[in-house]
């Protein structure tokens, strides 16, 4: 189970979750690890995170590569607003690693 949690005042946000992790080969059982990633930067010049769980991804490719490879694209553009970054993110479709 993960647990994040976000908290906002008028300053700031902050994210924060656990590192528990637990995943299967889907032969034997499930194995447990205490340091598993949660949360991303979305930018690496930029104040805009992504939390993720459980082993959502988006075609086979985990978020965290998916999330990764968009930071690279960005390089070391930021924008004003989160929404400016959603409106960016068209550009993750056409990576090559995500439409082979």
């Amino acid at each position: 189970m993960t647990s994040e949690v976000l908290i906002l005042n008028k300053k700031a946000v902050v994210i924060g979750a656990d590192s528990a992790v637990t995943s299967s080969t889907g032969a034997g059982p499930l194995l447990y690890a205490k340091s598993g990633r949660k949360i991303f930067e979305l930018a690496k010049c930029g104040s805009v995170a992504v939390a993720v769980y459980g082993s959502a991804n988006i075609d086979g490719v985990p978020w965290e590569v998916a999330i990764k490879l968009f930071r690279a694209q960005l390089g070391s553009r930021t924008f004003g607003g989160v929404d400016d970054y959603a409106d960016a993110r068209a550009g993750v479709a056409s990576l090559p690693c995500l439409n082979s």
